[in-house]
């Protein structure tokens, strides 16, 4: 990151050496905060499993629980897991995190009567209106996604991903 010069060995009138210090260390302070700032915005993105799921009331949408994961090696194709927890990795347990953990984008637009613009009701908006056997459940705990975390200009950070939710029930 560029930075202004912080010392001359001469001044130009009320320009002395002492005032152009506290200059350029103001305007370096003012890079270096922007250079903080604009770097926080950009996304990072990487592997994680889902590791719970709690429900919002009265509403088809959970907030996600998750730990980055790495792939492991493939040496003997499906004989060991495919994922193992990324030692020192990001989780939702993260102080600024812990509040919000995930959002599954594509239960964004759910709200108390609508699951994917299906017709749902119930207490926890969960039951399909087309058939009250059949409940949409959430991204199952174990789902590997591709996460994607992004800080707000306030400095809260935000994670997010994009996965279908499941549909259990039984035709009786």
């Amino acid at each position: 990151m560029p930075t202004m010069k912080r010392t001359i060995q001469r001044g130009l009138g009320s320009l002395s050496p002492t005032v152009w210090r506290q200059i350029a260390d103001s305007v370096n302070k003012l890079v270096s905060e922007y250079h903080e700032s604009f770097t926080a915005q950009q996304p990072q993105r990487f592997l994680a499993r889902i590791t719970n799921a709690t429900k919002i009331t009265g509403i088809a949408r959970w907030k996600y629980g998750f730990e980055e994961v790495l792939r492991n090696p493939d040496t003997s194709g499906m004989a060991t897991a495919l994922f193992s927890p990324r030692t020192g990795g990001i989780t939702s347990d993260l102080q600024s995190l812990a509040t919000y953990k995930a959002t599954n984008l594509l239960e964004a637009g759910n709200t108390s009567t609508l699951w994917y613009g299906v017709a749902v009701q119930g207490s926890q908006g969960i039951q399909l209106v087309s058939n009250d056997a059949f409940n949409v459940l959430p991204v199952p705990v174990n789902a590997v996604v591709e996460m994607t975390v992004v800080r707000s200009r306030g400095g809260n950070a935000f994670a997010y991903f994009s996965a279908p939710n499941p549909i259990d029930g039984d035709c009786g």
